[in-house]
């Protein structure tokens, strides 16, 4: 009788004594992201491709601190996640600090602000009501990152959407969550076990599957259906409250580099890989707002000169990728720029606009 449990408790050390194997190999060849400890803080950002130093101002942003606005001072905030507070590169080469330069070239009136919270657009709402308008921007660009910006909402599902029926499987997402942040053996099963067609269906019908490139399938899970309508409520908050600040929006999608080198692994017979942009920009037409969507301008460049935008393992911009979306934010708002900022048509305006600008 105890050669049985014997058995047994020799089979689970094993198991464990594997998963602890494993989990200190992944952890040994993994990196994460350090935050930042608070307002005023200077830290490093190391990963094996970059090694980056960050300085944050009092309100907790990366760069010095905001002075006053000027009287004759046409203001940029720029709001958005990783991409905007420009990891991997230091702040003079991130895309906002590069626009700030091209945009005063000629004209030294413009202030681009890096909002580069490291959030999604519910924390982008959030640090407006908070921070944003009280820096009196004329223009805010909100920066949406297709690789996770639907699915940064999945933990406000609750608070965002009264109606949704979640009790079922709070418990297996809480779990998954938990062992998701901590284990990175299980992060690595996972997102294997999610491969295999038949778990992957299995999942997708008990609506207990998420991972980012759900957001892709042609038909959605009522999970995927109710993180679309999270991020289409949170860009509408934005879009209303700068309305009622009179301040301009501008939106700015960045596709993830599955989209851009990898779109043949979203195929049309279960994925679509604009499928997102498409929700987004559809949005956007429907309420005219002006926005930016960098997959159709990657689309019109070659392999080569995409390939030097982004990291060859990581996930954002290098120098070059910034400085290129500096030029097409800069272009854009350039050819907007009376729309942007309200100019009245006359003459003087009329000639600044065209000698400057």
């Amino acid at each position: 009788m105890k050669k049985p449990k014997q058995n047994v408790l020799i089979v689970f050390f094993t198991v464990f004594l594997c998963f602890v194997i494993i989990e200190l190999v992944l952890r040994s060849i993994s990196y994460g992201y350090k935050r930042s400890p608070g307002p005023g803080s200077s830290y490093i950002i190391k990963t094996p491709e970059y090694v980056t130093s960050v300085t944050t101002n009092s309100l907790n942003m990366r760069g010095h601190e905001i002075y006053p606005k000027r009287k004759d001072e046409f203001r940029i905030l720029c709001l958005g996640d990783s991409f905007t507070f420009g990891l991997g590169v230091d702040i003079e080469d991130t895309y906002v600090s590069v626009m700030n330069e091209i945009l005063n070239k000629d004209n030294d009136r413009f202030y681009v602000i890096n909002g580069g919270i490291g959030s999604f657009a519910g924390g982008c709402y959030k640090f407006l009501i908070k921070e944003g308008i009280a820096l009196e921007p004329d223009l805010v660009t909100v920066q949406i990152f297709i690789g996770n910006d639907f699915y940064d909402a999945e933990r406000h599902l609750d608070s965002v959407i009264s109606s949704s029926k979640r009790k079922d499987k709070n418990l297996f997402l809480k779990l998954k969550g938990f062992l998701y942040r901590r284990s990175y053996t299980t992060n690595f099963l996972w997102h294997r076990l999610v491969q295999i067609d038949y778990i992957n269906e299995l999942l997708f019908r008990l609506n207990l599957r998420y991972a980012n490139r759900e957001i892709f399938l042609l038909r959605y899970s009522s999970l995927e259906k109710q993180l679309v309508k999270a991020e289409l409520e949170y860009l509408e908050n934005i879009n209303g409250l700068c309305n009622k600040n009179g301040i301009r929006v501008l939106f700015i999608i960045i596709p993830s580099k599955t989209q851009v080198f990898k779109k043949q692994l979203l195929g049309t017979k279960k994925y679509y890989y604009r499928k997102p942009n498409d929700i987004i920009t559809t949005f956007c037409q429907d309420r005219d707002i002006p926005y930016i969507d960098f997959l159709d301008n990657y689309e019109r460049l070659s392999y080569k000169d995409k390939r030097t935008f982004y990291y060859k393992i990581d996930s954002h911009w290098a120098r070059e990728g910034h400085i290129h979306a500096a030029y097409v934010i800069a272009d854009f708002i350039k050819n907007n720029y009376r729309q942007f900022f309200k100019i009245e048509d006359t003459e003087q305006t009329q000639e600044s606009n065209n000698s400057k600008i």
